[in-house]
């Protein structure tokens, strides 16, 4: 910019400084303006004035900041730019100002933020540090020669436009050089500039500057940080007494109140920097340290007229739960904007649209914004929003203005997709200039952090309409084919003339298989049928172009209560958009600024840091783009002519009802294996169309056929679920049937209940819900009865006493074996799984030792599938026992082992007998316990048998009971119900009528004979015997008995009777009855 190094100037006696430009951050902040006269104006917020006295060393340094101007044109000049540096006053430097020492100037760091208003000829400077970092916005306007300017009639006469006239210099009355004069001094390089623009007028760029004292404004409080971030012109509508809209401006001061404002304001007509400013609108912040005017714009959003303004604080932290405001659930910086609508009387306090970016953590969002024109020249103005921090390395988001405020979707730019290298992108955003001439603003973006600047250029957009007309408009349910006509329509604001878009054609695409198809011709000539359609065209701009197609139905469709919809999708063509675009920037195309990075050569090094390529010769800047916000997708419908009304849309309302056929309305458990369910649909109003039925049943449920119209879905384990299809359309008034066999075979008794859902419902609308839904219970009950009978294989058994056995046999083993039956049957229908039969048996005497005395041991004899349990072990001789009982587990006596000796000695007596009883009751003798775990029971009446085999040793019984005696050996059994209906005594006790106990006697009787026959005595027996024998075969011989005939009739009578005996019933208490026969021909008897 100037290449005078830190030198001495000297102005007047009040103005005289010597440079410090060392790291005065030159460059942070610039802005521009177009056309031959446009002006640049850079500044540096931290250049310094160094003072001291006479030949020593400064010892004072002014932080006033410093700001470099030229003209556009003189850009590639060198020693072209201007100083201003409106700050340099010695007495303003630190000032008593109401008894208090501020610091005006000395810390007023001018030139943070920098803007041109309308035209060319004031601009706006930001001071956030004047007056103890009050902050104030400092204005520098162009000094014209008073007799230039025309007076306010003569340029209404002559309808003279100065482009130097701001509508506040008509309030002077054209006297614009005693009007604000404050500051009377030229910088020394201002001089004159003539503009030729119908006279000849001396301007003198930026000689009138005002530094406002904010501490003569009411609301701006002490550090405040006024100018901080950018001043806008604001157009409001209140008229002033020129009847021009008033051009205000608004600034930000982020650190008011510790929550930051924004300001609307004017500066007094003819007032100087002790003139307080005029305060239209003030806009609070609503967190503290969200930086609220940290940056603002204006900008006409919705294209009314009247300008809006956008507010950023880009320290906002958005609440973890937005009810709570606690700081452990904040995240840090995302960052929000604030838009205030100008609604024509002003603003309101609440923002009527906010956004927060992408929401991420310490982004700054809205640390930049910049109202860069109407992007996709849609008539509305954008807004561009920095976010340097997003991710690490920043971003920046481009919001679309349009009648109802920004568009909720903006154009998201990542450094990250754009450059690798790029850092901080996004801390700067210039208004929108066009670049390229293809009359679309263009922008850049710093990226300070990297020490880049980013270039992206928009592409012209193109928009595109579409639409599709059906013959005939509504079809015949007997249709087999249509037509189609597709027309599309390309515009646009100074794209190509010619535009190439691609095509897709989708009919019916919603449903999982379409009703239609396109018939169309290959590559190859065959031809080709699908529900979707693929083509490139050509279009002209402004002229319409239409295509024809042709649409067949699919065989025996069922579907007609919906209409058909035929999307049409277009975009541009991908091979189009490749022209001039290199493959760097075809990696990441922003949908409506063209990502293209600049350098100027080949790519140079400046400060050890490169720079990015991309070439700007290599942009297209005539290739068009959609804009995304326009529509891309066009839908028509094609409805059926099918009895649903002038709507064509079919609107119904199902009911549905079920019914168990020949079930009671409490089903009784195992009653029957299979039940019948009648389903019954019914429709109103208007035909439904596709009916279905949804059958959800419990898991014990099952159907045992699976109809061909249903699908059955495994995918709940819990539940058995059908989904089955009725015949349709059902019309109006119509009923739709479905039966289902079910499975009742798996229920249990415990179970008290079964539910059913069903859900009816069509492709028609339905209209009321409620009844398509109906849940069925059916009630449970069990019904079992289970009883026990047991029997002695022989009843009695003799046994010899040892005194009366042969000498030599005396002593040695004396066993009885016998075999006790049980049979354990279950009565009713419902299943049983599990039966306990429990015997309990004698086997020792208890006034000897358990083992020492023990006369028994068992065998269990009967099926091996039901297993016995045994207490205590009886072992038996494997000799003797076909196998061992199971005796795991130990269960205890069923008698007590502490009886008196006088109870121990004392036996039971059988009526008319002199017999004794061991039992299990009597306190005499211990008693083992055997329990078996027997079933399942399926239908009633089915039984299972057991059988026992006992080893009764008598040489140790005889001692204890004595001679010419008969001993029964009692044995007691009893069943219990085990399992699901272990815990249903109660519910079962009202069908319990057969026994649950039974008792086995045996008798053991002893034989007395002592001494053998005389063998004389045998003779004779054996004589007698055979004579008599003699008698009787002569008689039989007399009465006819060995005659062939009477023989054979013998014969016969003992077949029958054999026959009788083979087919004896079980041991269930049931007779076998005799009747009086023969039984002739036709005839019959009773058994009652």
């Amino acid at each position: 910019l100037v290449r005078t190094g830190n030198r001495r100037q000297i102005h007047s006696s009040r103005r005289s400084w010597s440079d410090l430009k060392d790291n005065g951050w030159v460059g942070v902040a610039l802005d521009a303006t177009l056309g031959d006269e446009g002006r640049v104006v850079v500044c540096g917020h931290l250049w310094k004035q160094q003072r001291s006295d006479r030949n020593s060393e400064p010892d004072f340094y002014a932080v006033n900041g410093i700001c470099y101007w030229m003209y556009a044109r003189d850009i590639s000049k060198a020693d072209t730019a201007n100083e201003l540096i409106p700050l340099t006053d010695i007495s303003l430097q630190t000032v008593e100002i109401l008894g208090r020492s501020e610091y005006v100037y000395a810390l007023g760091q001018v030139g943070i933020a920098v803007h041109f208003p309308k035209g060319n000829n004031q601009l706006l400077l930001g001071a956030p540090g004047v007056y103890s970092w009050r902050g104030t916005v400092v204005r520098l306007r162009d000094r014209v020669a008073a007799n230039e300017i025309p007076n306010r009639r003569k340029r209404e006469a002559n309808h003279t436009s100065n482009i130097f006239y701001d509508p506040d210099f008509d309030e002077c009355d054209g006297d614009l050089l005693n009007c604000n004069n404050d500051q009377d001094w030229l910088s020394q390089e201002m001089t004159p500039h003539v503009v030729e623009k119908r006279q000849s007028s001396r301007v003198f760029p930026f000689a009138d500057t005002i530094v406002p004292h904010l501490l003569f404004t009411e609301s701006v409080v002490p550090s405040s940080y006024w100018g901080k971030q950018g001043e806008c012109p604001i157009r409001q509508s209140r008229p002033c007494k020129l009847r021009y809209k008033r051009i205000l401006y608004v600034a930000g001061a982020p650190n008011a109140n510790s929550t930051g404002r924004a300001y609307i304001f004017n500066y007094q007509p003819n007032g100087n920097s002790q003139s307080p400013l005029e305060i239209f609108w003030t806009f609070k912040g609503r967190q503290l340290g969200e930086f609220f005017g940290g940056a603002v714009a204006a900008l006409d959003i919705n294209n009314d007229g009247l300008d809006d303004l956008v507010v950023g604080a880009p320290m906002y932290s958005i609440p973890s739960d937005t009810s709570q405001f606690a700081e452990d659930s904040l995240f840090p910086d995302q960052g929000r904007i604030a838009v205030y609508i100008n609604n024509g009387l002003g603003f309101e306090d609440i923002a009527s649209q906010q956004f927060f970016g992408s929401r991420t953590a310490n982004a700054r969002f809205g640390t930049t914004l910049s109202a860069v024109g109407d992007i996709n020249r849609d008539g509305f103005d954008d807004l561009a929003v920095g976010a340097p921090y997003e991710d690490g390395v920043g971003a920046v988001y481009l919001y679309l203005g349009s009648r109802n405020g920004f568009r909720s979707s903006p154009q998201i730019i990542r450094a990250s997709v754009l450059s690798d290298q790029l850092r901080g992108f996004g801390i700067s955003i210039s208004r929108g200039v066009d670049m390229d001439h293809n009359s679309y603003p263009d922008i850049a973006i710093g990226s300070f952090a990297s020490g880049h600047a980013v270039v992206l250029r928009s592409s012209p957009v193109a928009r595109i309409t579409g639409t599709i007309t059906a013959t005939p408009e509504k079809l015949p349910i007997s249709s087999t084919e249509f037509a189609i006509k597709v027309c599309l329509l390309y515009t646009g604001n100074d794209g190509p003339k010619r535009q190439e878009i691609d095509v897709t054609l989708t009919a019916d695409m919603e449903r999982q298989s379409p009703r239609v198809f396109f018939a169309t011709n290959t590559t190859n000539g065959s031809r080709q049928n699908r529900a979707e359609h693929s083509y490139k065209r050509s279009l002209t701009k402004d002229v319409r172009a239409c295509d024809d197609f042709v649409l067949n139905f699919v065989p025996n469709i069922a579907d007609f209560s919906k209409a058909l919809a035929i999307t049409l999708d277009f975009k541009l063509n991908e091979e189009i958009l490749q022209i001039g675009r290199s493959a760097n920037q075809l990696k990441s195309r922003p949908v409506w600024i063209k990502n293209d990075r600049t350098r100027d050569g080949a790519g140079g090094q400046r400060r050890g840091k490169r720079r990015v390529g991309g070439q700007l010769k290599a942009f297209c800047n005539e290739c068009a783009m959609l804009d995304p916000i326009d529509v891309s997708r066009v839908t028509a419908t094609v409805p059926f002519i099918n009895g649903c009304g002038d709507d064509d849309i079919c609107t119904t309302d199902l009911s549905v009802t079920a019914a168990w056929e020949n079930i009671p309305e409490k089903f009784v458990v195992g009653s029957v294996e299979t039940a019948r369910l009648i389903f019954r649909v019914s429709s109103s109003v208007e035909p439904a169309y596709g009916p279905i039925l949804t059958i959800s049943m419990s898991r014990f449920l099952r159907q045992r056929f699976l109809p061909s119209s249903c699908s059955a879905d495994l995918s709940i384990e819990d539940r058995n679920i059908l989904e089955c299809r009725l015949p349709g359309p059902i019309d109006k008034g119509k009923t739709a049937e479905l039966t289902l066999d079910i499975g009742m075979d798996k229920l249990r008794g415990y179970m008290t209940e079964v539910d059913i859902n069903v859900t009816a419902f069509s492709i028609s609308n339905e209209i009321n819900p409620a009844n398509n839904f109906i849940n069925i219970t059916l009630p449970l009950e069990a019904q079992a009865d289970i009883f026990v009978t047991g029997s002695s294989k022989l009843g009695q058994h003799y046994y010899s006493l040892d005194e009366a056995r042969p000498p030599h046999s005396r002593g040695s083993p004396n066993i009885i074996d016998t075999t006790t039956n049980f049979q354990v049957i279950k009565h009713l229908d419902t299943p049983v799984e599990e039966i306990i039969l429990t015997l309990s048996i004698p086997y020792s005497f208890t006034n000897d030792d358990a083992n020492s005395s023990k006369f028994l041991t068992v065998s269990h004899v009967g099926d091996r599938k039901f297993p016995c349990e045994i207490h205590p072990v009886l072992q038996v001789s494997s000799k003797r026992s076909r196998r061992s009982i199971d005796s795991a587990a130990i269960l205890d006596d069923v008698s007590s082992g502490n009886a008196t000796a006088e109870a121990q000695t004392q036996f039971s007596l059988l009526a008319g007998n002199i017999s004794t009883e061991l039992n299990c009751t009597n306190g005499v003798v211990r008693c083992a316990s055997i329990t078996c775990h027997v079933g399942p029971f399926k239908e009633a009446g089915s039984y299972v048998d057991l059988s026992f085999r006992y080893h009764i040793d008598m040489n140790r019984i005889e001692p204890k009971i004595g001679k010419n005696t008969t001993i029964g050996l009692k044995t007691t059994a009893e069943v219990n119900f085990q399992g699901d209906l272990a815990g249903m005594s109660k519910e079962l006790a009202q069908f319990d009528e057969k026994p649950n106990k039974a008792v086995v006697l045996t008798l053991l009787i002893a034989n007395q004979m002592q001494e053998t026959l005389p063998l004389q005595w045998l003779v004779l027996a054996i004589a007698g015997g055979v004579l008599i024998l003699m008698l009787i075969a002569t008689g039989l011989a007399k009465a006819g008995f060995f005659k062939r005939d009477k023989m054979q009739e013998i014969k016969d009578r003992r077949a029958e009777e054999a026959l009788l005996k083979n087919h004896r019933p079980p041991l269930s208490g049931a007779q076998l009855l005799e009747a009086e026969g023969p039984i002739d021909v036709g005839a019959s008897i009773v058994i009652t």
